[in-house]
């Protein structure tokens, strides 16, 4: 079997299932425009980049994929041809999570991030002859999105363009979500778990710790600036947050570990605070976050279990309050809206933390910790295609 993986290969933590799957395996990936300075990737598996090929047949003659998996396929332009292509064909597409997704969102005018001349050349010359509906509605897109139109993910025209054949998802929020925004049937789900976190299966959770520890934890997010930041926070804010942290921590006889985002790592330390260490790579996350009296946090994915493990408070922005509302409503952390407290507001004194809804929130957002989510990914990868081969551009209509 040959997979070819539209996956961010660099990230570890996002590789494992991959790195899981039988030496029998080919494994090719495809994730960056063109090789950029100081990418080394030495892991397992071929990368191949997107400027090397003309167009998505090209991709598709050289890999002979028995399945395309895709982190997502949005509205992204180039995603949205091999997807086209590899159904035409008859290969399956399978959409496999990398995170937790909120809300339905505007995806932004083509090659914002990207080489705008090359992006339009490889759309364009995935057409040929090939002249379905579908393939009418992704000509469509690519004229929306170089008029700098943007794109709502949940305009119905585009929805087709977006589907998979298959989604391995984490859990039934995430479930809900792509349920939302490709109006795909209960069928093409596997619930997975969350791949990252199976080593954190035996880890307790605890309702009632009170701050007895040394440390207070703050998963940390890119907010302030960048091209790969989930919103943006001036970074005047970004401080000010920070210096309310390092002196509630302080106030309470503790240190302040900023557990910074990946994306963040090669950046210099955005705050000097008197009781504030920043922390990069961690050997074992699942101890880091256990040990901490209390977690601060945004909506990363790994502040899920990290509610699990001790007192949460969340902050919210206006721009981005879709995921801390859903958790709240289950009752097991604290919200804070950004920029409307002190030290002297925040507390960690959460009465509706209880065992029944800590459960309540377990199968929601993580469906479960048993330790078997890698497990459950590649069975599904490895099982031979059974359902419809579904074929673009040869039918349909609008």
């Amino acid at each position: 079997m040959t997979i070819l993986a539209i996956w961010w290969y660099e990230r570890d933590d996002l590789r494992g299932v991959f790195d899981s799957l039988p030496a029998t395996v080919e494994l090719v990936y495809i994730y960056r425009r063109r090789p950029t300075a100081g990418s080394s990737y030495q892991g397992r598996g071929i990368v191949l980049y997107w400027t090397d090929f003309a167009n998505p047949y090209e991709i598709l003659d050289r890999v002979k994929p028995d399945k395309l998996v895709f982190q997502t396929i949005g509205h992204d332009s180039s995603y949205v041809a091999l997807s086209l292509a590899a159904r035409q064909r008859g290969i399956p597409v399978l959409i496999m999570d990398h995170g937790i997704f909120s809300r339905l969102h505007s995806e932004p005018p083509m090659a914002q991030r990207m080489d705008r001349a090359w992006n339009l050349r490889f759309s364009l010359s995935s057409f040929g002859t090939r002249v379905g509906w579908e393939w009418l509605r992704f000509l469509q897109l690519q004229l929306l999105k170089l008029l700098k139109r943007p794109v709502k993910d949940s305009d119905p025209r585009f929805q087709k363009l977006r589907r998979a054949d298959q989604y391995l998802t984490y859990c039934p929020y995430n479930q809900r979500f792509h349920k939302a925004r490709d109006h795909v049937p209960d069928d093409v789900f596997v619930l997975t778990g969350i791949l990252a976190f199976d080593g954190w299966a035996a880890l307790e959770s605890h309702p009632n710790d009170e701050m007895g520890k040394a440390y207070m934890l703050l998963i940390d997010q890119p907010l302030s600036g960048g091209d790969n930041c989930d919103f943006f926070l001036p970074q005047s804010d970004k401080e000010e947050l920070l210096r309310t942290l390092d002196i509630f921590a302080g106030a309470n006889g503790m240190e302040l570990l900023v557990k910074l985002h990946p994306i963040d790592y090669a950046k210099a330390d955005p705050f000097a605070g008197q009781n504030v260490r920043f922390l990069r790579q961690v050997a074992d996350l699942g101890q880091l976050v256990k040990g901490a009296s209390g977690i601060f946090g945004f909506f990363s994915t790994l502040q899920l279990p990290a509610i699990l493990l001790a007192p949460n408070i969340l902050f919210r922005h206006p721009s981005f309050p879709d995921l801390v509302n859903d958790i709240a409503e289950f009752g097991v952390i604290s919200v804070y809206d950004i920029g409307s407290f002190t030290a002297a507001h925040l507390s960690f004194d959460i009465p509706s933390r209880t065992v029944e809804n800590l459960a309540r929130y377990t199968h929601e957002f993580l469906y479960c910790l048993d330790g078997k989510s890698t497990k459950r990914s590649v069975e599904a990868l490895l099982k031979a295609w059974s359902g419809p081969r579904r074929r673009s551009g040869l039918s349909g209509t609008l």
